[in-house]
């Protein structure tokens, strides 16, 4: 593997080919429309690396959790539908209408006050109803009147509705009733909309919830959520050079507070990432993967990991300074050991490390 030692001082690579097969993959296990989730720079990827390379595999709908977000999207797929999903300031209706943005009704008030506000702009929006069953979060009731009252609102396009499913990961039977409640909802609407239900978990242990699209976020990014017998394949690891090579007594401290103790003649590499990229201080302790004369080693990060650097104890491996280190790899087993959720390990990523597509061998 080359040395980033003197490229960069982080990369996040991404593999874009995994990511087009993934989408395949997950598209024709689903057998409907995908709906690509790439909020947040595509939990941590970089929506400049993912869209495109989704738009050439076919997708053709985005969903985004802000207007700027949307605006990006828009940029690179000008004929993409693009929802966004949850709260947009009022303030925002016109930008929002510019970027032919779908925008959510989570609330009577909120559609109304939408409403009023793109009236005021000389503009009509497009948007989809969230209907919520059970998350209490955003959305409506299921009670058909109130979401019939909106489809008055002259300055809304109503095309879609929608759910979210608060226990797809964990309890199929209280999601399977969930869902026949929202559909209950849905046809007793005056006019068939665009539905969808399903995001990673719901779309791969219930079948039945795929409805006219699936709202595919961490699966795309190759973490299923739940079992599943689909191969998918990890898009993102995270690449950073060994800058600079020590070696400590036996009884010599290592970090802040001293947390590492040395209990023998220790080999030290330090690594330019810490916490204000993404590393979590939980990890310390943690093996990460040293790449060396085309062998994997394992190599434990030792004391606290601070705000820009990193230890690890390379005593056991034949490490040279410019050594490339992969130090996220395996987002579920970082999670685990931080007691989080790849989500939160993936999207904590700093934007100090360059997102760099993989290049193709």
């Amino acid at each position: 593997m080359e040395s980033l030692f003197s490229r960069a001082r982080a990369v996040a690579e991404i593999d874009t080919a995994a990511l087009q097969q993934n989408f395949a993959t997950l598209r024709a296990a689903c057998g409907t429309r995908v709906i690509a989730v790439v909020k947040a720079d595509a939990y941590g990827h970089g929506i400049f690396h993912t869209v495109p390379a989704l738009l050439a595999a076919g997708c053709d709908f985005f969903a985004v959790a802000t207007r700027e977000e949307g605006e990006l999207v828009r940029a690179l797929a000008p004929r993409a539908e693009i929802l966004l999903l949850g709260y947009m300031p009022l303030c925002q209706v016109r930008a929002a209408a510019r970027a032919r943005l779908i925008l959510t009704l989570f609330s009577k008030e909120y559609a109304v006050a939408l409403s009023a506000a793109a009236k005021e702009e000389g503009v009509r929006l497009s948007a989809h109803i969230k209907i919520d069953i059970g998350m209490n979060r955003l959305g409506l009731s299921c009670d058909k009147n109130e979401v019939r009252s909106l489809f008055s609102l002259t300055n809304l396009q109503i095309c879609g509705i929608f759910t979210h499913f608060p226990e797809a990961d964990s309890n199929t039977e209280g999601t399977r009733r969930a869902l026949e409640k929202f559909c209950a909802l849905q046809s007793e609407l005056p006019t068939p909309l665009f539905a969808h239900a399903a995001a990673s978990a719901a779309a791969l242990s219930l079948p039945e919830a795929g409805l006219d699209g699936v709202r595919l976020g961490i699966a795309l990014y190759g973490y299923p959520v739940v079992e599943s017998a689909l191969s998918l394949h990890r898009v993102m690891r995270v690449l950073s050079p060994v800058i600079r090579l020590r070696v400590i007594e036996k009884g010599e401290r290592v970090g802040y507070g001293g947390a590492f103790v040395a209990k023998k003649k220790t080999l030290l590499g330090t690594v330019p990432l810490g916490y204000a990229d993404g590393v979590m201080r939980a990890l310390s302790g943690f093996p990460l993967k040293v790449v060396c004369t085309d062998r994997v080693y394992s190599a434990p990060i030792v004391g606290r990991v601070c705000m820009d650097y990193l230890t690890l104890d390379l005593s056991d491996v034949p490490a040279k300074e410019g050594q490339t280190v992969c130090v996220f790899d395996d987002f579920g087993a970082l999670a685990a050991h931080c007691g989080s959720i790849p989500y939160e390990m993936m999207t904590a990523l700093g934007k100090r490390v360059e997102r760099r597509q993989k290049e193709a061998r």
